[in-house]
């Protein structure tokens, strides 16, 4: 009998070794007391890195690029109460002072929508948005 080399140990474990090799590797397990803890510790080892790979495995989950479901309501009376204040208060001012409110409006849209053009949200947004 060869003697036993301690990667067969390992090889054994994950049945890389041939029928009869591995036959020999578990006899002398058997009888040796050291290649008998050693295989066990080499066990415990291999049960343990199994488990951690098994809870490191990519695990998907899904991306919510919305808000919160609470604040869409919110967000709509805003902009509701925005739109019919900017589409009917002009009609009981001045016309000059009409006209400003409407270009005051304009520009506030369009530097809001420039910024969400040039700043997407980030990755981290988008994570803690997730449920």
């Amino acid at each position: 009998m060869n003697p036993i080399d301690p990667a067969e140990l390992s090889a054994l474990l994950d049945g890389e070794l041939p029928p009869d090799r591995a036959a020999q590797v578990r006899g002398a397990i058997d009888a040796d007391p050291a290649l008998q803890a050693e295989f066990q510790r080499l066990s415990a080892l291999d049960a343990r890195w199994f488990a951690a790979a098994a809870s490191a495995a990519f695990q998907p989950r899904p991306v919510s690029l919305t808000s919160p479901r609470f604040t869409w309501p919110l967000r709509i009376a805003a902009l509701l109460s925005a739109i019919l204040l900017i589409r009917f208060v002009p009609k009981f001012l001045a016309p000059s002072l009409g006209m400003l409110l409407h270009f005051a409006a304009l520009v506030v849209l369009l530097a809001w929508t420039r910024s969400r053009a040039i700043s997407p949200p980030q990755l981290s947004q988008i994570d803690a948005a997730a449920p």
